[in-house]
């Protein structure tokens, strides 16, 4: 107990833990009996987490059962979880397989699933071949807690020998077994090695539905060639998830590679993602880009999305943005922008949003806007909106026909 109070008296929480887990580590191969008083004394659960957790593996190691059924009588919840987990990763250090039998026999729910999960992953840096059968056999028994446990494998088998991982997860019989276990296993192949797991599914496109995760985990460190890929793959839905990713770090980057690969619906489609992305967080930078398109058709329909997101989803305040719309140089995109200011002003701000409408310089524009807002205003206010009217004959033809 001198030891735990001098471990307690650190004020550094991660110097604490540690002593406490050195503490816990002595106990489990010299005193284990001593776990429940010890632990009632520690002030909070991260405390008497760190020494249980050590605690009941090491214990584990000579007196497995001993251990858990000292797990067993923690308070339900994370401190019993985690125990019980460890006593078997403790156990399945020398003896895998009746650690596993005993946590799917003896337990039940999250302890269950926590247990035979750890205890999967600790027999599976040494045998995953082993474990990996073990989960199929237990699977046409008792589905459950094996599929756990097959995740776990080939997690660990990814890192070891993801082709061999790989060939053998082909042959399992066509299901949800089956597709877990390769899901896992390409999707942390992806995590270290995204081209080789890339380059693997090329070989196997039957399993195609894998791919769009496969390109997001690689977008995350090289959303070219992760893009890239995907139109070699010809799996165009795919390069969705690698915008919105591209988009966060490097949304003009993003633009370019979109306008120099794709076309057509799909570009559009891209845009729209990326320029969403792009103004929510930075509406200014997103609309000057769209301002520069050369195309002013193409600037005109890609304003829509920068707009609305700048409106609706940052914390530019309103009268900011007015004041840049109203600054831009005039013509169709600056029309739009103002459209679609005037619509988002109108709830709060009715005759600022007029004002707003009154700006745009293209007709058919202008009228469809003046219609859209006054109308609105009208239901909330028909007063206050016929008044405005009546001093506005300019937008009197336009709105009364």
């Amino acid at each position: 107990m001198s030891r735990v109070k001098a471990a307690l008296a650190e004020p550094d929480e991660m110097k604490r833990l540690r002593l406490l887990e050195e503490v816990g580590a002595e106990l489990g191969r010299e005193q284990p009996l001593e776990v429940k008083k010890i632990i009632d004394q520690l002030p909070t659960v991260p405390d008497k987490k760190a020494l249980s957790v050590v605690l009941t593996r090491k214990w584990a190691v000579s007196q497995p059962k001993e251990a858990l059924a000292a797990a067993l009588k923690l308070p339900a919840g994370v401190l019993r979880r985690s125990a019980c987990g460890a006593a078997i990763e403790g156990w399945a250090a020398h003896d895998p397989a009746a650690a596993m039998e005993w946590a799917v026999m003896k337990l039940a729910g999250s302890n269950r699933r926590e247990a035979v999960a750890r205890g999967a992953a600790v027999w599976a840096k040494s045998d995953p071949l082993k474990v990996a059968e073990w989960a199929v056999k237990h699977n046409s028994q008792e589905p459950g807690s094996p599929s756990i446990v097959i995740e776990e494998v080939m997690r660990t088998w990814a890192v070891q020998d993801p082709q061999k991982a790989g060939e053998w997860s082909l042959k399992l019989p066509a299901g949800d077994f089956h597709d877990l276990a390769l899901s896992a296993l390409v999707f942390r192949w992806a995590d270290d090695k995204p081209e080789q797991a890339a380059a693997w599914l090329t070989e196997h496109m039957e399993n195609d539905w894998l791919v769009p995760r496969v390109a997001a985990i690689w977008a995350a460190t090289a959303p070219a060639e992760a893009a890239n890929w995907i139109m070699k793959s010809g799996l165009d839905q795919a390069l969705s998830p690698i915008m919105l990713s591209w988009a966060d770090d490097a949304p003009e980057e993003a633009l370019q590679w979109c306008k120099a690969n794709v076309a057509g619906d799909l570009y559009a489609e891209l845009r729209h993602e990326i320029l969403g992305t792009w103004a929510a967080d930075d509406g200014i930078r997103a609309l000057e880009w769209v301002f520069n398109l050369s195309s002013p058709e193409e600037a005109a329909v890609a304003a829509v999305p920068a707009m609305e997101a700048w409106l609706g989803d940052s914390k530019t305040p309103l009268p900011q943005i007015s004041a840049w719309v109203s600054a831009q140089k005039t013509g169709l995109v600056r029309g739009v922008c103002l459209q679609k200011l005037a619509i988002a002003l109108e709830p709060a701000f009715p005759v600022q949003a007029m004002t707003a409408a009154l700006k745009i310089q293209d007709r058919k524009l202008l009228q469809e806007t003046l219609k859209i807002v006054w109308t609105a205003w009208r239901e909330r206010d028909a007063l206050a909106a016929r008044t405005w009217l009546n001093a506005h004959p300019e937008a009197q033809s336009m709105i009364i026909k």
